[in-house]
């Protein structure tokens, strides 16, 4: 069965996990094309609104947001919660992908509607294992959000 081509939003302030995420999602069959850098939750907000410079995006068969916490101008909360109380963004699968091991934001994610919390690790090479098998579930995953567009 051929799976929909999947568009992962990552939404990651720190330049350098970004490029190893997106790094270590390519290395299990992502394309470049396939993932899609925003720098924090208002960019991310334009990028699913149409708004600024993403008026004119194309439309994607399927997306899956990875979402940080800790971010300048809308943090990940903030973001999670405006996404979840959108009649029609509620929909898109939201992981949070961060540093924190706190149980009291890991509860308030899923309280906000997160589908999925995964902490980054710290150590490098942990972290690269982590970043692929999400990689690899992202890729087999059935995903078809097209209808909230």
């Amino acid at each position: 069965m051929q799976h929909p081509s999947v568009t992962v939003l990552m939404t990651e302030d720190d330049p350098g996990q970004a490029f190893l995420i997106k790094q270590y999602l390519e290395e299990t069959t992502f394309k470049a094309q396939d993932i899609v850098h925003l720098s924090d939750g208002q960019e991310l907000l334009d990028y699913l609104c149409r708004k600024g410079t993403y008026e004119k995006r194309e439309r994607h068969q399927a997306i899956v947001i990875l979402l940080d916490i800790q971010m300048p101008r809308l943090d990940g909360f903030e973001t999670l919660k405006q996404i979840k109380s959108d009649q029609r963004m509620r929909v898109l699968p939201v992981i949070m992908l961060t540093t924190s091991q706190s149980q009291a934001e890991i509860a308030h994610c899923y309280r906000l509607g997160c589908n999925a919390y995964v902490t980054k690790p710290l150590e490098l090479n942990q972290f690269m294992q982590t970043i692929q098998r999400l990689g690899h579930f992202l890729k087999t995953a059935q995903w078809k959000t097209d209808a909230w567009e």
